[in-house]
């Protein structure tokens, strides 16, 4: 990521509330003060979690789903980002916790919903020792939970 000072170079001065022509040019952005990883969530087919695309063309069956019925098994699927987002080891974790307003909290809030709310009652996994449970693979492109299904209770 890249700030932008504040700064209009095409005038070579810094700029004033009413100047809508700061930071509108590649230029302007001249100091990078870290890099952004994003990770995304798939939910995959069972079987072919490691093609888990979309078919935008039609002509071969999908195997990324926006849903899953209760006793269909599939694959939870964490996309890693490029440059090291995620590391070469079995050491994953993952957990379902529920669905609140206030899980919906950035990372570094100390009251985000992954640091502070069990795993939900609803999410049943198949012993005790599975929840929060190592695993995910160790490939550095995605991790993927297959092995043990989760069986979501919605009633």
């Amino acid at each position: 990521a890249c700030y932008c000072p504040n700064y209009d170079a095409e005038r070579g001065e810094h700029c004033t509330p009413a100047h809508n022509t700061c930071c509108d040019s590649f230029a302007e952005f001249i100091q990078q003060f870290g890099v952004l990883y994003y990770w995304t969530i798939r939910i995959c087919d069972y079987q072919y979690y490691t093609t888990c695309m979309p078919t935008p063309t039609g002509n071969t069956p999908s195997y990324r789903y926006m849903r899953v019925v209760p006793q269909q098994k599939f694959t939870l699927r964490v996309d890693c980002p490029p440059g090291g987002g995620c590391t070469n080891t079995n050491d994953n974790r993952v957990t379902f916790i529920g669905q609140l307003p206030s899980n919906d909290r950035p990372s570094w809030d100390a009251n985000a919903g992954c640091r502070t709310y069990t795993a939900s009652i609803n999410a049943v996994w198949p012993s005790s020792q599975d929840t929060g449970a190592i695993g995910g693979g160790v490939s550095r492109y995605y991790k993927a939970w297959r092995e043990k299904q989760v069986k979501i209770n919605l009633s």
